[in-house]
């Protein structure tokens, strides 16, 4: 199976966030290095 692109891991992480509950870029970025952790996300890679 192939890995999820960027952009699809940014939408997983989304996904997981609690209906109701705020995140900023900077947290869902960290979650993101978190399931990549040699993965460099900018803030226009995070923008939906």
């Amino acid at each position: 199976m192939q890995e999820p692109e960027y952009q699809e891991k940014i939408w997983h992480i989304i996904a997981m966030i609690p209906e109701g509950k705020v995140v900023t870029y900077g947290q869902v970025a960290e979650l993101a290095r978190m399931l990549h952790p040699l993965a460099e996300f900018s803030r226009r890679d995070l923008l939906i």
